[in-house]
């Protein structure tokens, strides 16, 4: 079999429950509240003073509990200070995950959090000044979860050993949106439900089934759960040989941040 290492993919991090130096409200407020109305006016420019800093790990294991740390600089005084600082996980059911309210003696803020994550999220922070409204900070890029091991098309005739990726939606839209831009140029769509993975390694085309006798106990004793982010999507040209494909980068576009919710 050779083997053939490849690139990929996105990001996870975040969700649920919290730990904190505040007093936190009442979760059935949270849980009740409307997250584009807690978003809505946020300045999402960035202020030495009032924009939260969220430290949070940049690699996690999925579903894991993780230590949130946040932040804001202003010092102020009685008339100026930060009054109620809201954690938000998006991609969670309970979308608000944590609310701490602070009296005009507390000054800076900062609460520290430990929150069950949802597999692919990232955690944004509402800090409410008592002058200057809402200010909108926001953690680390999505990155997506690695884990699993398989074969294509079945145990019996493998072809294909893959590493599973994490089924996340922007994964699924982003497969979609390259679906249907190729189209036009006589691409056919995949008719096949998507499934994500990364290709380690293909059996030789002379290869007999008896080669493989206990693969399938080898596949399930594989253990592999990571996270690492995407770049860029590449458009890839293979060329089969003799020996080990060679791969040559075409055209490569490079991911770009995507821009703070909430109209912001």
């Amino acid at each position: 079999m050779c083997i053939m290492k490849a690139l990929v993919v996105l990001g996870c991090l975040l969700a649920s429950s919290p730990v904190a130096a505040a007093q936190a409200a009442d979760p059935l407020e949270s849980f009740n509240r409307p997250l584009a109305s807690l978003l809505a006016g946020a300045h999402t420019a960035s202020d030495h003073q009032h924009t939260p800093r969220i430290q949070v790990p940049h690699i996690v294991e999925m579903a894991n509990e993780v230590m949130v740390t946040v932040s804001v600089p202003l010092v102020g005084d009685e008339k100026h200070y930060i009054r109620r600082l809201i954690l938000i996980d998006e991609n969670s059911m309970v979308q608000v995950k944590y609310v701490a309210t602070f009296s005009p003696q507390a000054r800076p803020v900062q609460v520290t959090a430990t929150i069950k994550m949802a597999k692919n999220s990232r955690i944004k922070a509402i800090a409410e000044c008592s002058l200057h409204g809402k200010w909108l900070g926001v953690s680390e890029p999505i990155q997506v979860g690695l884990g699993g091991c398989g074969v294509f098309p079945d145990q019996h005739r493998p072809r294909v050993l893959w590493l599973g990726i994490e089924k996340h939606p922007a994964l699924e839209l982003l497969a979609n949106d390259v679906e249907r831009a190729v189209a036009p140029f006589g691409f056919e769509s995949e008719l096949r439900p998507f499934q994500p993975h990364l290709t380690l390694g293909r059996a030789e085309k002379r290869a007999r089934p008896g080669d493989f006798r206990g693969l399938d106990k080898l596949v399930a004793r594989v253990e592999f759960a990571a996270v690492m982010p995407v770049a860029s999507v590449d458009l890839m040209q293979s060329v089969l040989g003799r020996g080990s494909p060679i791969y040559t980068v075409l055209h490569r576009a490079v991911l770009q941040p995507s821009a703070p919710s909430g109209g912001h």
